[in-house]
């Protein structure tokens, strides 16, 4: 809730949303990620998923502490509504694929970390379980991630003229939705 809280006074005091750099999206990717988990373990007994998406959570953070804090202006690219569609969407896929590494990692987990699971007579279930929660994890967050593609689409077509370059970032957004496209 802390986390939340601070990412609202943020951006209160930028004065606009608070994902703009490198910085506040570690941290607002960060704060998706251990929302998310903890909205799907309600009920659920997930701690070996919430014990590597802690971790994924922490090194994101740690990450964020060798970056500069400053607030700073917001670029004239950035400057639209569709900032707040694309960069949402996005992250919110984001978090969905990184539980899905963090319940793929708990999946290979029995053997190396056998105190974040149950019994050993409950461990066929307990793997059943994280097979079936790492799909959902992938089929959320791919659903996120093709919509956070096409609403970068329409905004770079807005701002540039162009719906696709084929810039670095552009190829790796459709590498990483081809590799779940498969997966799925």
């Amino acid at each position: 809730m802390l986390h939340g809280l601070w990412i609202v006074m943020r951006g209160v005091r930028a004065g606009h949303w608070p994902f703009t750099n490198t910085y506040e999206t570690l941290v607002f990717l960060g704060f998706l990620i251990m929302s998310a988990y903890f909205i799907m373990s309600r009920g659920r007994r997930l701690i070996a998923v919430g014990a590597f998406a802690g971790i994924i959570t922490s090194v994101l953070l740690a990450l964020a502490s060798f970056l500069s804090p400053e607030i700073e202006p917001l670029l004239p690219a950035l400057k639209s509504n569709w900032l707040l569609f694309h960069v949402v969407s996005s992250f919110i896929g984001y978090a969905a694929l990184a539980l899905a590494s963090a319940s793929a990692l708990a999946y290979l987990g029995p053997g190396i970390f056998p105190a974040l699971f149950l019994k050993k007579t409950n461990r066929e279930h307990q793997l059943a379980y994280l097979d079936w929660i790492t799909y959902r994890f992938i089929a959320f967050g791919f659903a996120f991630l093709t919509l956070g593609i096409v609403t970068g689409a329409v905004w770079a077509n807005l701002s540039w003229g162009r719906y696709w370059n084929w810039d670095p970032k552009e190829t790796w957004a459709f590498i990483t939705w081809a590799g779940y496209a498969v997966c799925l």
